[in-house]
């Protein structure tokens, strides 16, 4: 792999978020209270329905790989905006806090993605089109892009599916309905024994809750999740949070900065391999993606 394919396929792995990235913050301790940026009610839920999104049981067990297909299938053919908040943090230390948050503009073959770093000065950004992927990463006051034909599809980096898979296979869920501009959705929460994903992780998971509002039609708003866990014998508080919004009116228009560079060409780009870009786990960019709109974080 040339120098150049090396840069980009850095670059798409940050964006991807490839392998275990930190969590916890400061964030809120009831994520029944606050469904940023589309809150679904703070009103006190009403209880057990009897119809159930697809993959609910009446006993409230979910089956998440049934629950995700309703998910996608719902967005499929639909723009949308992702949110996506990651966190890890140093419970004997507040300020200690790493992780990254991701916007996802998508709007049909066209999509936007912005991921900031914790702490850290640095964004990512990669906007994509029928041309290519234009990638631009700012550190501080220094700025670099790239191009390549192979940035993958949205869904590398609108990696809601797949955590909904993640976080929910097996839970045994507590489901009340909630009411919020005429739409009802279903909260199911669980607490105790975590997904088969995190066990398989060989590191200690307590305290591990979850939390998601969804639609009849399998559609998951928002899915909250937190545990603590010891991992290489230091313990960390991990929140993860995915917010949906914007269904059916996001548009995605091209950033400013991607009129500045060549699009891209055999030469010049390079096809980085779909394998390595497995996801784990931005703010609204300021170029001109608009509205508002970060793959599988352990």
């Amino acid at each position: 792999m040339d120098g150049h394919a090396v840069l980009v396929f850095v670059a798409l792995v940050a964006l991807a978020g490839c392998g275990a990235a930190p969590l916890g913050g400061n964030t809120p301790d009831d994520p029944t209270e606050t469904l940023t940026p589309v809150p679904v009610s703070t009103e006190t839920p009403t209880s057990t329905p009897g119809e159930r999104p697809p993959g609910v049981t009446p006993s409230g067990t979910v089956d998440a790989a049934r629950l995700r297909t309703a998910h996608e299938s719902f967005l499929d053919g639909r723009s949308y905006e992702l949110r996506l908040v990651y966190d890890l943090q140093d419970p004997e230390d507040p300020t200690a806090v790493e992780g990254f948050t991701r916007r996802v503009f998508v709007d049909d073959d066209r999509f936007f993605v912005k991921q900031r770093d914790g702490d850290r000065p640095v964004v990512h950004s990669l906007f994509v089109d029928e041309t290519g992927g234009y990638l631009r990463r700012v550190d501080g006051n220094e700025t670099t892009t790239e191009t390549t034909l192979d940035p993958g599809v949205a869904t590398d980096y609108a990696v809601g599916g797949g955590l909904i898979e993640r976080f929910l296979t097996g839970m045994n869920t507590d489901v009340n309905t909630t009411e919020r501009d005429g739409e009802t959705y279903y909260r199911l929460h669980a607490t105790g024994t975590p997904p088969p994903a995190l066990r398989r992780l060989g590191t200690a998971v307590s305290d591990y809750r979850v939390t998601a509002y969804v639609s009849l039609e399998g559609f998951v708003r928002t899915l909250v999740v937190r545990y603590d866990r010891v991992w290489n014998e230091n313990r960390e508080g991990v929140y993860l949070r995915v917010d949906y919004s914007g269904v059916g009116t996001t548009s995605v228009e091209e950033p400013d900065w991607v009129d500045e560079l060549d699009p891209p060409t055999p030469s010049a780009g390079t096809s980085t391999p779909r394998d390595a870009r497995v996801p784990n786990d931005t703010s609204t960019p300021e170029e001109t993606s608009t509205p508002t709109p970060p793959a599988t974080p352990s």
